[in-house]
């Protein structure tokens, strides 16, 4: 019989030859522009410099202008593991990009590594999570939002395989340790602490035997992420409460579509976005191995998976709050394909490894691994497509903004923080009546604004001020920068001095 720490090293070996192909994956876009088709918004082309600049700025002037950008407020651990990477080896976008891939694989291949059984999920998971288009694209970029769903995804594996015959505290700390800090990645992930307690008091109702444990895990867990959010208020948003509420105030109104329009609009994102083109198939077959999940759950099931499918099922259906979204860009949606995909493997799982050689089951395992294999298959077209389309738009214009100096002033606007990151300059957004829109020349003295040509990424913060920006610019450059046309003004320095 094969000892259980020979089983432990080949797992391990296998992940780390799954993590050196994934890297291998992604390695050709490190350098590149998000993909065109990524987002229906401006996405990771702006947020990558947005929630890195100031760290960046702190790094590079020692300035952290809190209250210049909204970014570090709303990601405070995301900026804090981004310090030491960008101290160590500089503020490159590609260093942001690595860190993220490789903490975010890191996490995840070490749970797919755990056992036999986890390293068949991996397998599976491979196809439906890991090479699926919007979830790999997400894996290298610099932002929080994979890093947020990998940690959400270890707290529910520690509870998991955590010991359901005797009550150890570790056992609920852990899990909601991890929860905590994944939305103190980025507090959009707060919604988050519901997953442990609901998941565990569901398993209480099925799993009898373990009744008393699972109860005063709940217990504790609720406990633990109560204890973590109230930090979170202490540490965090009483410090910063002014600055927090005018954040709040500005971006939280009229977030959530009216009950009376709900019906109507889940019909436009099932017509509009889960049931056409890329996402049709993907969006079918959760639904049916989601029933059939529930199926096996209430016959004959492995615990193993019992607790799983509970702990995904529960992830995914706190997840459907964000369908009430008036405003739903790809990245609201990470989590929520990453909780559909692994749910679906996990199903997926469980019906391969139902035993009997009757001629149904056999079929019925053939048709599965000829559907996994079609996704397999439909992720790899995908993955070449999105290769051949390629671009380095931001990658060139950081090699232009890096060949000048600017003696201290900084470059300003939306777009700036994503395209300079070699330059070292100071950056900040402007957004009209948000942040930095008053008396931007005098008080700012910028070497450069860069806007849309109909300056919407800033609400028209400068032409609705009666700012005229080419007449303030001794040059003006036009570039494009997937589907949204910037304009480099170039301002003339005697009137920022004026």
């Amino acid at each position: 019989m094969v000892k259980e720490s020979t089983v432990r090293k080949y797992n391990l070996a296998l992940a780390v030859i799954t993590a050196l192909f994934l890297i291998a994956m992604h390695f050709p876009f490190l350098q590149a522009d998000p993909d065109y088709y990524i987002s229906g918004s401006r996405g990771a082309n702006t947020d990558e410099g947005l929630y890195s600049l100031q760290i960046r700025n702190f790094i590079n002037h020692g300035d952290f202008s809190f209250k210049k950008s909204d970014g570090l407020l709303k990601t405070p651990l995301f900026s804090a593991v981004l310090y030491l990477p960008f101290k160590l080896f500089g503020t490159n976008l590609i260093v942001g990009r690595l860190t993220v891939l490789l903490i975010s694989l890191a996490i995840c291949l070490a749970i797919l590594g755990y056992d036999k059984y986890y390293g068949a999920l991996g397998f599976i998971s491979l196809i439906l999570v890991f090479t699926e288009y919007h979830l790999f694209h997400f894996f290298h970029y610099s932002m929080s939002e994979l890093l947020a769903v990998s940690l959400i995804f270890l707290g529910i594996f520690l509870m998991v395989k955590s010991d359901k015959t005797a009550v150890r505290l570790k056992d609920s700390l852990m899990p909601s340790l991890c929860i905590t800090l994944a939305y103190y990645m980025k507090f959009q992930y707060v919604y988050a602490i519901l997953i442990l307690p609901l998941a565990l008091i569901i398993n209480c109702i099925i799993h009898r035997g373990h009744r008393k444990v699972l109860f005063w895990q709940f217990l504790q867990s609720s406990a633990f992420l109560s204890a973590g959010l109230l930090l979170y208020f202490v540490i965090w948003y009483i410090p910063n409460k002014e600055f927090y509420d005018y954040v709040v105030k500005d971006q939280a109104a009229h977030k959530f579509v009216k009950l009376s329009e709900l019906y109507n609009y889940l019909k436009y994102l099932k017509d509009n976005l889960f049931l056409i083109g890329y996402l049709k198939p993907y969006t079918l077959a959760m639904v049916i191995l989601t029933f059939t999940g529930l199926v096996l759950l209430f016959k004959k099931s492995s615990v193993r998976f019992s607790y799983l499918f509970v702990a995904l099922a529960s992830w995914f259906f706190v997840e459907l709050h964000k369908l009430s979204l008036i405003y739903l860009p790809t990245r609201y949606l990470i989590s929520f394909f990453f909780a559909m995909g692994m749910l679906m493997s996990v199903v997926l799982l469980e019906l391969f490894r139902l035993k009997g050689r009757s001629w149904y089951l056999i079929t019925a395992k053939v048709m599965l691994a000829l559907v996994l294999v079609s996704f397999g298959i439909r992720n790899a077209s995908v993955y070449y497509e999105t290769y051949k389309r390629r671009t380095f738009t931001i990658k060139e214009l950081d090699n232009y903004f890096a060949r000048y100096e600017y003696a201290g002033k900084p470059i300003m606007g939306t777009w700036a923080p994503s395209l300079t990151w070699k330059s070292r300059v100071m950056t900040l957004p402007v957004w009209k009546d948000f942040l930095n829109d008053k008396d931007i020349i005098k008080k700012y003295q910028p070497a450069v604004i860069i806007a849309e040509h109909d300056e919407e990424d800033s609400n028209q913060a400068y032409s609705l001020q009666g700012i005229d920006l080419n007449s303030l610019a001794d040059s003006v450059r036009t570039v494009k920068v997937n589907a949204w046309t910037l304009k480099i003004y170039w301002i003339k320095q005697d009137q920022a001095i004026e």
